[in-house]
C-alpha cells in the first residue's frame, strides 16, 4: 500500500505542477443507471436490484513527449475506486511508456468495459471468473503499435491470494515477485484484429505458488456489424505436490447494425476445473460457489437515443451441470457519456 501511495502521490504533483504549464487538458465522464430482475427464488440475491455507476476522466498533453491520464469511478453510491493513474512519455511515433495505476492489457474487453464501450450489459462469464472486473494493477506498462504490430507489456504488483483470482486485486505487493505480462495483437484490415496475452505471477504471501493466465481474442467491426471473442485459461500451483489446478472459458457476440438499433446474441463458457487447494478460478453467484460448467445464452439489444446516449436490454439463460438452478436474469441500462 506504501508503493502505491507513493506512484499515487508522485502523479498528483505533475498533475498539480501541469497547471503551470499550457496543457492541453482533456476531460469527459459516463454514467449508468441498471435495473435486474431474478428468477423467483434464485440464488442471484435480491430478486429485484438497481444500481448506478459513472466516471470521470482527464487527460493532458504536457509537452517534450510528456502526458497524464486520470480516471475514477464509482461502482455504487458508496464505492468510489481510481481507474487509472497514468504518468506517460512518448516512445517516437510507436507507442509510449507509462508508470502509475493501468488497466491491465489482457484481451480486449478489460481495458474497454465501460456502459457506453459494450454492447453486453453483464460481463462474459469467463472473463467474471478469471480476473477481476476491471482489472488495474501497479507499475510500469507500454503499449503501442508498429505497422500491422500492436503491442503491450508490463511488470507490475499483480494479483493476490482471495477468493480466487476474480477477488485478487489488491494495489499493493505481497511478495518478492513482481508479475509480468503483456498482450500482442496483429491488425489483418480495418476493424479486424486477432490478438494473444500472457500473465504470470505469484500470488502468495510466500511467494511458492504462481498463477499463469493465457488469453485469446478476436475483433471483427464493420458498418454493418460487429464480432468479438475472448478464450480465457488459467492454471495455477498447488501445494503439497498436488496436480496444477486448470479452468478455461470463452465467450463469442455478434451485433447486427441496423439503424440506431443493435441486436446481439453471445453464448457463453466457463470451466472451473478442479477446485484443490491453491488459488481456484471461481464464480460466484449469490455469493455461494458454483465449481460445476457453466454457459449462458445472452440475448438482447442496444439502441442509441442519441451518439452518447444508449438504452441496453440483455436477458442472460444460465445453465449449469447438475441441478438447475433459478438464475436466469433480466437487466436493463441506460447509460450516458459527455
Amino acid at each position: 500500500m506504501r508503493s502505491m501511495k507513493r506512484i499515487l502521490s508522485g502523479i498528483g504533483t505533475l498533475l498539480i505542477a501541469s497547471l503551470g504549464f499550457s496543457a492541453e487538458i482533456q476531460t469527459g465522464g459516463y454514467l449508468s443507471f441498471s435495473l435486474l430482475k431474478g428468477q423467483e427464488g434464485g440464488r442471484r440475491g435480491p430478486r429485484n436490484s438497481r444500481g448506478s455507476r459513472g466516471g470521470a476522466l482527464a487527460s493532458g498533453d504536457l509537452g517534450q513527449g510528456f502526458s497524464f491520464l486520470v480516471e475514477a469511478r464509482f461502482r455504487s453510491e458508496s464505492r468510489f475506486e481510481l481507474e487509472q493513474a497514468l504518468a506517460a512519455f512518448k516512445l517516437g511515433g510507436s507507442g509510449d511508456l507509462r508508470l502509475g495505476l493501468f488497466l491491465v492489457p489482457f484481451g480486449k474487453y478489460n481495458e474497454s468495459n465501460r456502459p457506453q464501450q459494450t454492447v453486453l450489459v453483464n460481463l462474459p462469464l469467463n472473463l467474471e471468473a478469471a480476473y477481476p472486473e476491471s482489472w488495474r494493477d501497479i507499475g510500469l506498462t507500454t503499449q503501442g503499435r508498429i505497422g500491422f504490430l500492436r503491442y503491450a507489456a508490463y511488470l507490475a504488483n499483480g494479483l493476490g491470494e482471495k477468493d480466487g483470482a476474480a477477488a485478487g486485486q489488491m494495489f499493493r505487493d505481497i511478495n518478492k515477485d513482481k508479475a509480468k505480462g503483456g498482450r500482442m495483437g496483429i491488425v489483418l484490415g480495418e476493424g479486424f484484429e486477432i490478438g494473444g496475452s500472457y500473465y504470470m505471477g505469484k500470488y502468495d504471501a510466500d511467494n511458492s505458488f504462481r498463477l499463469v493466465l493465457e488469453g485469446a481474442d478476436l475483433t471483427w467491426v464493420t458498418k454493418d456489424y460487429e464480432v468479438r471473442g475472448e478464450y480465457t485459461r488459467g492454471v495455477w500451483n498447488n501445494p503439497g505436490g498436488a496436480p496444477d489446478g486448470k479452468a478455461d472459458g470463452f465467450f463469442g457476440l455478434v451485433a447486427l447494425y441496423m439503424g440506431k438499433l443493435q441486436p446481439v446474441a453471445s453464448f457463453q463458457r466457463w470451466d472451473p476445473g478442479e477446485s484443490g487447494p491453491g488459488l481456484p478460478l471461481i464464480a460466484l453467484e449469490g455469493g455461494v460457489e458454483l465449481l460445476s460448467v457453466r454457459s449462458r445464452w445472452a440475448l438482447g439489444a442496444r439502441y442509441f437515443l442519441s451518439p452518447t446516449f444508449v438504452v441496453k436490454a440483455e436477458y442472460d439463460i444460465n445453465r449449469e451441470k447438475g441441478p438447475a438452478l433459478k438464475n436466469n436474469l433480466v437487466v436493463v441500462q441506460a447509460a450516458i457519456s459527455f
